[in-house]
């Protein structure tokens, strides 16, 4: 703005100048005055555009640096969220590790058991056919003891008939005794 004040001053000057030193107008003076106010006229327009230009690159220049302060406070908005991100991603990790730990020992644990139980059921099946080769041959022996009680039931009833006939032998012998 102040540049085109000096011009316009300067423009001003040279014409007063050029007008002392002439002292009378002439048509070509004249032609020059009016180039002058033309000239004039023109440097005030371009004044006045130029004051607008101003004004305007002003408004742009404060609403660029409005923006620039948005898109500023929303890249500290993303780097937060960003940093709150990551952090939570290795808090996850960290939860993530520990519990695969975790489930490993659980396995390994379980994957023990395992083996204990296999040994158990080993053991109980072992057990389990010795108890029934127990009970097999107290069976076998109860069997033989049943089968000596009869025999000797029977002995004894084999010898309770040849005493029986024995008795009767001898009752008959003393009836015959007695008989004669």
């Amino acid at each position: 703005m102040s540049m085109s004040m000096s011009m316009k001053n300067s423009i001003l000057f040279l014409l007063l100048g050029l007008l002392f030193l002439v002292g009378c107008k002439s048509t070509e003076d004249l032609r020059r005055e009016k180039m002058l106010e033309e000239i004039n006229s023109k440097v005030g327009q371009s004044d006045v555009r130029m004051s607008e230009s101003g004004r305007l690159v002003s408004n742009h220049s404060i609403k660029i640096s409005e923006l620039e302060s948005l898109i500023n406070k929303n890249n500290g908005a993303t780097e937060d969220l960003k940093y709150r991100l990551s952090q939570q991603e290795k808090k996850s990790d960290e939860k993530i590790t520990m519990l695969t730990k975790r489930i490993d020992e659980i396995f390994s644990i379980l994957e023990e058991q395992k083996q204990k139980n296999l040994i158990l059921e080993k053991e109980l099946g072992e057990q389990k056919k010795y108890i029934e080769d127990v009970l097999a041959a107290l069976d076998k022996i109860r069997d033989m003891l049943k089968a000596e009680e009869k025999e000797k039931e029977r002995e004894k009833a084999k010898a309770k008939k040849a005493h029986q006939k024995k008795d009767k032998k001898v009752k008959d012998k003393d009836k015959d005794k007695d008989n004669e």
